[in-house]
């Protein structure tokens, strides 16, 4: 399989050419490593299934919702992305740290499976977030050409520690990536780290740098492969690194050709 470096101004977009194999693969989270938005799950689960009194669902609901179109439009630009994050994370002050680990491995009832519309590519899988089949087949290429197999790190603006090591440890998850050789406890994470209160809720706060898709990419490595999607692309456009080794997943079929 061939990775891309682009000799266009459209990164993972044109026909890919040979390059050195990934000592490291760096793979996005949200919208790559799996096909949904934790976040946008999470708020979802929160709503549909937790035991919350209705006046907190109505309060989270709304908090949630002009939250999420501040974060969208401040994500836009690199000079407000890191307030995007902040206003994203802050919707979650006082949720029980424990509810994204039920909402990761919680599985939807009978009518629920039948009623879900599911993305192209997953199969009817009753678990709210699932791994990426299209990324999985981008990984499986690169591991059967490379004699060493390469580190791998996840880096993301929208999921946290505990939200992705949940995930990665899920049993089919973690017997998938295992499967093809990769040891979910090894992935490294370069992931915001939202702080939890005493009493195991979220505090609304973030500690330590805050990561976005903007700053994130000044911090990868020069022998890294970079796989996201669309919004990575659009990144990679705005900030002029088009030397990075990148591939877009949802373009992958059309680079290989």
């Amino acid at each position: 399989m061939e990775h891309t470096k682009e000799k266009n101004d459209s990164p993972g977009a044109g026909k890919p050419e040979k390059d050195c194999p990934p000592g490291i693969i760096v793979l996005d989270f949200d919208g790559t490593f799996i096909r949904e938005s934790i976040l946008v799950k999470w708020v979802l689960f929160l709503l549909l299934h937790e035991n919350l009194p209705l006046h907190r669902k109505i309060h989270f609901f709304c908090s949630s919702m002009c939250r999420g179109f501040l974060s969208l439009f401040f994500s836009s630009f690199p000079a407000t992305s890191e307030q995007a994050v902040k206003t994203a994370f802050k919707a979650f002050r006082g949720i029980s740290g424990s509810s994204i680990e039920k909402m990761i491995c919680h599985r939807m009832s009978f009518p629920f499976r039948f009623m879900r519309i599911l993305p192209s590519g997953i199969s009817a899988d009753p678990h709210t977030v699932h791994l990426n089949p299209q990324l999985l087949a981008i990984l499986r290429g690169i591991f059967s050409e490379n004699a060493v197999f390469p580190e791998i790190r996840i880096y993301s603006q929208g999921s946290f520690p505990l939200a992705i090591r949940s995930f990665l440890q899920r049993e089919d998850v973690r017997n998938e990536l295992r499967h093809m050789g990769i040891q979910p406890e090894k992935i490294i994470l370069d992931v915001n780290e939202p702080e939890i209160g005493a009493d195991g809720s979220f505090t609304g706060r973030l500690q330590g740098r805050i990561r976005t898709k903007y700053n994130r990419i000044y911090h990868l490595d020069e022998n890294c492969l970079f796989i996201g999607d669309d919004a990575d692309e659009r990144v990679i456009r705005k900030t002029g690194l088009h030397h990075l080794h990148f591939i877009n997943w949802r373009k992958w079929e059309k680079n290989r050709k």
